[in-house]
């Protein structure tokens, strides 16, 4: 009944978010669903299993290995595939996965709950195999919307629920605080290809909006065989992207919006976690489409390693606008790249 779906819960032993053996044409408007048809397990010790899975669809039919074991920090899944496409696919996801996401402190709407937050993931994070860690924060969009972010041989990405916090979300019967992040890291290096994220609008906790793939740049054509070999990590970690690439960054803490002092303008307010006492670092921006107005950076007093990034901008038409921003010191960057569409 779940297609190609399946999901592991938090070392809090809450569930969340769900992987996806494959998906195709998600952002196409014309989705397809493959599904597991036959499944075998292999009891393989106290705290693993071994699961075998045929896949079957009208584009792609192929067979999963999932070599899942379960540790103090949560589920780990070595996943080892092969598939055969049967026809020509426009856009194939591999490392699949699906979240929700309504609202947050900085997209609170009409109609809303009366619990501050509900999201299952709120940041789509990204090792690119140059050492840069990307967060791009999630928000529930006012039309379909679609974030590549093209790569070669990244290190891996993943959704992530950062916020950890009971009180940002008031909820005693799900709680959203305990939901599992979700990372997928290459066993070989994938090559040249995007990392996907499609997301389109709810109302709704019940929905899910967000889904977060590795499209390869290479066509899938009938009669190739297309391998693949990853693991993916059930856990709670905040900094996924530093832990693969070794080093230590600043993170994305909180997001929020606002009005600017200048009329028709839009305020961005980025706090970064783990910056330096003392430090003092320089505010890079860049903006798609508008103007950005200024920008202002301060450590936020009683609050050790919190750094605040104030950016004034205004919006160029009535649609999306990209925000890039990142903290550096010299060429030397001190946090996550930031990429955050602003909106109406």
């Amino acid at each position: 009944l779940g297609a190609s779906y399946f999901r592991a819960p938090s070392p809090q032993k809450q569930f969340g978010l769900s992987a996806r053996a494959i998906a195709i044409n998600t952002s196409l408007g014309k989705e397809e669903f493959p599904r597991f048809t036959h499944f075998w397990l292999e009891r393989t010790g106290k705290s693993s299993v071994t699961i075998y899975a045929l896949l079957d669809g009208a584009s792609i039919t192929g067979a999963y290995r999932f070599v899942s074991r379960l540790g103090a920090d949560g589920v780990t899944q070595d996943v080892t595939a092969v598939l055969f496409p049967r026809r020509p696919i426009e856009e194939l996801g591999l490392m699949a996965m699906t979240s929700m996401f309504w609202y947050d402190q900085a997209n609170r709407g009409k109609g809303t709950d009366w619990r501050p937050e509900i999201h299952d993931s709120d940041i789509l994070s990204i090792a690119s195999a140059d050492g840069t860690a990307h967060a791009r924060p999630i928000i529930n969009p006012p039309n379909p919307l679609v974030s590549a972010f093209a790569e070669r041989d990244p290190k891996g990405f993943g959704l992530v629920q950062r916020d950890r916090d009971f009180d940002h979300y008031q909820d005693d019967g799900v709680y959203y605080d305990r939901r599992p992040t979700l990372w997928a890291a290459p066993s070989a290096p994938l090559g040249a290809g995007e990392v996907r994220l499609y997301s389109f609008p709810t109302d709704s906790e019940y929905t899910d909006n967000v889904v977060a793939y590795w499209a390869p740049s290479a066509p899938a054509t009938p009669g190739q065989r297309i391998d693949a070999s990853y693991r993916v990590d059930w856990s709670a970690a905040r900094a996924p992207a530093s832990e693969a690439l070794g080093n230590e960054v600043a993170i994305v803490q909180n997001v929020w919006r606002g009005r600017g002092d200048e009329e028709g303008s839009d305020r961005l307010v980025i706090d970064f976690a783990g910056v330096t006492d003392g430090a003092k670092p320089e505010i890079w921006t860049d903006i798609g489409a508008g103007t950005m107005i200024k920008t202002a950076g301060y450590p936020v007093l009683g609050q050790p390693g919190l750094y605040r990034m104030v950016l004034d901008l205004k919006r160029e038409g009535a649609g999306l606008t990209d925000i890039r921003a990142q903290l550096r010191l010299g060429d030397r960057a001190i946090s996550e790249y930031v990429h955050y569409p602003v909106g109406p």
